[in-house]
């Protein structure tokens, strides 16, 4: 089985992000995770936030000094002290406001294929305001599992 990696481009296009929301019961107690097909759940509302951006968008944090991309502060931190890549500066190492790609789906009810499409979009527009189109031309910044089944998320 081969696995298709989309290329970056902008504007996004759209048929790339084709993610439907799935409904959910009103009683139950977890929240779910919105993406059709996904059977992600939580108690809490942190981490169901937590498994929107490690599951279903690019990775929103970046190293300033190399190629690393990923999701957590904690796994930034761990990587700068590790890599030897420097402190640090917490804002410059954002690629998009986590806060307000969550909000959009969770609270604002926007459908997930029109986010992930602008958030690809965001990503776009670092990688050339960086400098690094050529090292984020997988634009989710993720590689192995993960990516493997997002993109087959992508492709139903």
């Amino acid at each position: 089985m081969s696995v298709t990696y989309f290329t970056l481009e902008f504007p996004p296009d759209p048929s790339v992000c084709q993610i439907l929301p799935q409904a959910s019961s009103s009683n139950d107690t977890r929240l779910y995770c919105p993406v059709h097909h996904c059977t992600g759940s939580a108690k809490r509302p942190q981490d169901l936030d937590r498994h929107m951006l490690e599951s279903h968008l690019p990775c929103h944090l970046y190293c300033p000094s190399c190629f690393w991309r990923g999701d957590r502060t904690e796994d930034l931190t761990k990587h700068l002290q590790v890599a030897k890549c420097g402190q640090r500066p917490r804002k410059q190492c954002q690629i998009y406001e986590k806060k307000l790609i969550l909000d959009w789906i969770l609270n604002d009810g926007e459908p997930i294929e029109k986010v992930v499409c602008y958030a690809l979009s965001f990503v776009s527009e670092k990688a050339r305001e960086l400098g690094k189109v050529e090292e984020w031309r997988d634009a989710w910044g993720r590689q192995g599992k993960i990516a493997r089944r997002r993109y087959d998320h992508l492709r139903r």
